[in-house]
């Protein structure tokens, strides 16, 4: 079905003449008091929000956290000044390239975050798979992935992305972040062509740029987790798709065999969002429906054929995931919900979610079948009772569609930008100004300190030591591999003598954090007494934790050479971290021992 959009002039540009309504003829009223009152809108969101702050519930980016009232001032005058001089000066958008230039806005933006610590425990996981692939092979990692790779409810795709960078550009996380931003970057790009495809390319502009416009998408991209790779498969699998029903060429069905494999070896809770394909079909096929449902089967074939030897090979483990994810997953969202009034309207702008409300409507009014498709997530979402912020990245693409789809009904085109404008600018602004600095308050930021520390040490090894967590019941030995994210020093430990056991294990098997005491630290990490010249780590939840009596005589030849112990006072599970050299009387001592030997 057409929409008033398709008849707009200059089509293929993204924006007409700035200077002509969606008629084609030149405007003659100035659109300012509107821009005025499109800026006061937003400053007036943010005022809103903050002082609803308390019924925010977000867990890792609660707006009672995030900023005071001294800086929402600050930020709304900058946010005034920006937007002002931005309307002033007409930055609307320019005649670019699209995809290429929504690529690198994507990419440019997401820089901006790059000093972000893993202020998330799921990276230990994901960077210990990725490092038994760098340092025993992929054949290894395939053979052993849930055996001696523990895989949790984990697929293996992702971690075999990150493990072939680590194997092949080594052990850095600004590699990791690179892959990320460039899979968040080509998300946005694929947003594009999705609304380009189904309506128009306004339509697909504006939802690629307004996935700019959710501050809490922007704190995820460069961490090293699943949720925005996945996110890119699933958009990469949905577009491919769209096109075999579109076109129909060999090359597509290939294609889109391939992503929707890649989809579906990512996460788990793709496999449902994947449902969309037989959805696409029913509302977006052309002339010959039995054509484009043969077109899909083969796709289908083909993603079975590929699919088929990772089945075979671990079918007992796919079955026992599963199994976890129906029984231990399933009911944990209902226990670990984050409120859809913290999600839509504080961790993404206000205006997108509206506006993607209104697009139901629209939509519904229109009898607009290419609709469908877009909903159709986050009508599962909403059934199903997903509710945490975490949980839902891989379809904010289709909620960014949404409300682009809403937005392209406002006539005047340059209050449409405009309010695009605002959308972005204010994200960035609380992005930039509150988010970025919230998270890097946090005591994940002292493993990241350490690391660059540890780099700057002449040792062998670095001995980590981590001391019982007093306030949380998270197993502090997922703190070993954050570490090492952050630093190129050989990592060992000695496991204790008597492990720490959870002290209410019927409590942690609801635990959202249950998979961090069956979490095995790998080999690698084993002390095999080779290295002389050892600094020591220890990783505490307090600065004044006290050392038990044997680490106490561990470090008598030791000294502190420095202290990371910065808290944001929030969060229960802490990382401050103490490191130790030999004294130099003890270090020439070792030397001495090792050259008689």
């Amino acid at each position: 079905m057409q929409t008033p959009e398709h008849n707009y002039p200059g089509h293929s540009s993204v924006l007409p003449n700035r200077n002509a309504d969606v008629t084609g003829h030149v405007k003659v009223n100035s659109s300012t008091p509107v821009a005025v009152v499109v800026t006061l809108l937003n400053i007036l969101a943010i005022l809103f929000l903050y002082t609803l702050r308390q019924v925010d519930d977000n867990r890792l980016t609660n707006w009672q956290w995030l900023m005071d009232g001294q800086q929402v001032f600050i930020l709304s005058l900058m946010l005034t000044g920006i937007l002002l001089f931005c309307w002033y000066i007409r930055v609307n958008a320019l005649r670019i390239n699209v995809p290429l230039g929504l690529f690198l806005l994507a990419f440019l933006t997401g820089m901006v975050f790059w000093t972000e610590p893993e202020v998330i425990i799921d990276s230990s996981r994901y960077f210990t798979q990725a490092k038994y692939l760098s340092e025993y092979g992929v054949i290894y990692f395939i053979r052993e992935w849930g055996n001696s790779i523990t895989s949790w409810t984990d697929l293996p795709l992702v971690p075999l992305i990150y493990g072939f960078v680590f194997k092949i550009f080594g052990e850095s996380r600004l590699v990791i972040q690179l892959v990320t931003l460039s899979m968040f970057a080509g998300t946005i790009v694929l947003t594009y062509y999705i609304g380009k495809t189904l309506w128009d390319e306004m339509t697909g502009f504006y939802g690629g740029v307004l996935l700019l416009g959710m501050p809490f998408l922007l704190t995820q991209v460069p961490l090293m987790l699943v949720d925005v790779p996945s996110m890119f498969f699933l958009t990469l699998a949905v577009w491919t798709t769209l096109q075999v029903i579109r076109q129909g060429s060999i090359y597509w069905i290939v294609l889109a065999a391939i992503s929707i494999t890649m989809a579906m070896l990512s996460k788990y809770s793709v496999w449902l969002m994947l449902s969309v394909l037989p959805v696409l079909l029913l509302t977006c096929h052309h002339f010959n429906w039995q054509l484009d449902a043969k077109r899909l089967l083969w796709v289908l074939y083909g993603t079975g054929l590929l699919l088929a030897p990772f089945i075979i090979l671990k079918i007992d483990l796919i079955l026992a995931q599963l199994q976890l994810l129906s029984a231990y997953q399933l009911p944990g969202l209902r226990r670990w919900q984050e409120s859809q009034l913290s999600t839509f309207f504080f961790q993404i702008h206000p205006f997108i979610s509206l506006a993607a409300l209104a697009s139901v409507y629209h939509a519904i009014h229109q009898r607009d079948w290419h609709y469908l498709p877009i909903v159709w997530m986050w009508l599962l979402i909403f059934i199903i009772g997903i509710n945490r912020s975490r949980y839902v990245i891989i379809a904010l693409p289709m909620l960014a569609l949404m409300a682009a789809y809403a937005i392209r009904l406002i006539r005047n085109h340059e209050i449409r930008h405009y309010l695009l404008l605002s959308i972005v600018m204010t994200s960035l602004v609380l992005g930039i100004g509150a988010y970025r600095p919230f998270l890097q308050s946090t005591s994940a930021t002292n493993l990241q300190a350490a690391g660059r520390f540890l780099d700057q040490l002449n040792v062998d090894a670095v001995e980590v030591i981590v001391l019982p967590q007093i306030n949380s019941t998270i197993n502090p030995l997922v703190s070993i591999p954050a570490l090492d994210l952050f630093t190129h020093q050989k990592l060992v430990y000695q496991p204790a003598a008597n492990p720490i056991s959870p002290q209410d294990k019927q409590a942690l098997s609801t635990s959202p954090v249950r998979f961090s005491w069956e979490f095995k630290l790998p080999d690698f990490y084993r002390d095999n007494g080779w290295a002389t010249n050892k600094a020591i780590a220890v990783i505490a939840s307090h600065p004044r934790q006290t050392l038990p009596q044997n680490i106490r005589q561990h470090l008598t030849d030791y000294q502190v050479s420095a202290r990371f112990t910065r808290t944001e006072g929030v969060f229960r599970y802490r990382t401050d971290v103490t490191v130790y050299e030999l004294k130099r009387a003890s270090l020439q001592d070792k030397h001495n021992l090792s050259q008689r030997g």
